[in-house]
C-alpha cells in the first residue's frame, strides 16, 4: 500500500482508499473505525498494537486478498472484540457472584444473630423451668416425706391399738375357755 494525499485515490485489488486525517479510509471509513481494537494507524505504519508483535505488511496483505482480506480483518477484530467482551462480561458475572456470596453471608450471620437469641431464650427459659421443676419436686418430696411420717405414726398407733385389742381377745378367750372347762367339769361330776 502506498500513501497518498488527502484528495488522491489509493486502489488495492477491488477496494479503493483515500486518505483521511492521516489514516487509511476504505471507501470513505477510517481503518481506525473498521479495527478499532486494533489500533490501526497510519502514523505507525500497518503495525498493529496488539500487545504481541506482528508483521508490518499485516493489513496490506490483508487488502492484497481483497474482500476476503478484508472479511479476514474484520473476523479478527470481532473475534477480540468479543472477547474483550466476554472478559468483562466474566469479571462483571464474578463481580455479582461476590456481591451475591457478601450478600449470603450477610443474611446468614443475621439469621444466626436471631438464632443465637432464640436459642439463647429457649435455653434460659428450659433452664428457669429446670429449676422451677427441681423446687417442685423438694417440696413434693418434702410433703410425701411428712405424710408418710404422719402415717407411719397413725399406722404404729393403729398397731398399738389392734395389739391391745388383740390382747383383750385373748384374755376373753382364755376367760371363755376357762368357764367352759369349768362347766363341763361340773357337769361331770
Amino acid at each position: 500500500m502506498t500513501r497518498a494525499s488527502s484528495d488522491q485515490m489509493i486502489h488495492v485489488g477491488t477496494l479503493s482508499f483515500t486518505p483521511y486525517r492521516n489514516h487509511r479510509v476504505v471507501t470513505g471509513i477510517p481503518l481506525t473505525c473498521l479495527f478499532p481494537v486494533m489500533g490501526v494507524a497510519a502514523d505507525r505504519g500497518d503495525s498493529i498494537a496488539l500487545g504481541f508483535p506482528m508483521p508490518e505488511d499485516l493489513f496490506s496483505q490483508l487488502f492484497d486478498f481483497g474482500a476476503l482480506g478484508l472479511f479476514a480483518g474484520f473476523l479478527i477484530w470481532q473475534h477480540l472484540g468479543m472477547q474483550k467482551r466476554l472478559d468483562k462480561m466474566v469479571e462483571r458475572f464474578q463481580e455479582q457472584l461476590r456481591e451475591i456470596e457478601e450478600k449470603h453471608e450477610e443474611r446468614v450471620e443475621i439469621m444466626r444473630g436471631r438464632y443465637d437469641v432464640v436459642i439463647d431464650k429457649v435455653r434460659a427459659e428450659g433452664q428457669q423451668q429446670l429449676r422451677e421443676c427441681l423446687a417442685t419436686r423438694e417440696e413434693l418430696i418434702s410433703k410425701l416425706g411428712d405424710q408418710i411420717e404422719g402415717n407411719a405414726k397413725t399406722i404404729g398407733q393403729a398397731l398399738i391399738k389392734q395389739d391391745v385389742a388383740l390382747a383383750k381377745l385373748d384374755e376373753g378367750l382364755n376367760e371363755m375357755r376357762l368357764r367352759r372347762e369349768v362347766r363341763r367339769r361340773t357337769e361331770d361330776r
